[in-house]
């Protein structure tokens, strides 16, 4: 277990997770296969297969993403909970660049706080989702630039919040339609 630690102009490509925060484990030895406090500053995910930055473990708390460009991954940042990625923690995303993620630029799978701020979207499939569970978040959304979503919703929450969603400007593409935050889930 490692805290704390930076990340700091570096560039992964063509990865299947370019930085993985932690396991998810379920070896009695190790159960805290944690990495908490970690900056990354001014880095690049470049077509991570899966995601370009995956919070994995329960003890993997208090990740700072600043500054840093994410193009055509699966996921950008994510903590897990999809049927191909497992885990756990959390994450605070500031001044990002978002452009072609196919499933979503954020995502949420195991609650806890979270914070995407002055952070822009372009031509991705949609800006956040998170996973309907049980359980509360604490998320705010704030001064975003959501540019071209390809998917109709450009917000999709699944939790059972409490979201802060405030100052974002979201345009989307001719032809779309419906709710552009959908909170059905």
């Amino acid at each position: 277990f490692s805290s704390p630690s930076e990340f700091s102009d570096l560039t992964f490509k063509k990865m299947k997770v370019c930085l993985e925060g932690g396991q998810l484990t379920k070896d009695p030895k190790n159960p805290f296969a944690g990495i908490a406090e970690v900056m990354v500053v001014r880095s690049k995910f470049i077509d991570c297969s899966k995601a370009g930055i995956l919070i994995a473990n329960y003890n993997s708390l208090d990740w700072w993403i600043w500054d840093s460009w994410f193009e055509n991954n699966n996921y950008g940042v994510t903590n897990g909970g999809t049927t191909d990625l497992e885990g756990a923690g959390n994450f605070f995303i500031y001044q990002s660049v978002f452009s072609n993620s196919k499933k979503a630029d954020v995502q949420v799978g195991s609650t806890s706080f979270f914070t995407v701020r002055d952070s822009y979207s372009l031509n991705s499939k949609t800006f956040y989702t998170s996973n309907n569970i049980g359980a509360t978040a604490q998320v705010t959304l704030q001064r975003n630039t959501i540019l071209d979503p390809q998917d109709d919703v450009a917000i999709q929450i699944g939790n059972m919040g409490t979201y802060l969603i405030l100052e974002n400007v979201i345009r989307r593409g001719p032809g779309a339609s419906g709710a552009v935050i959908d909170g059905t889930g």
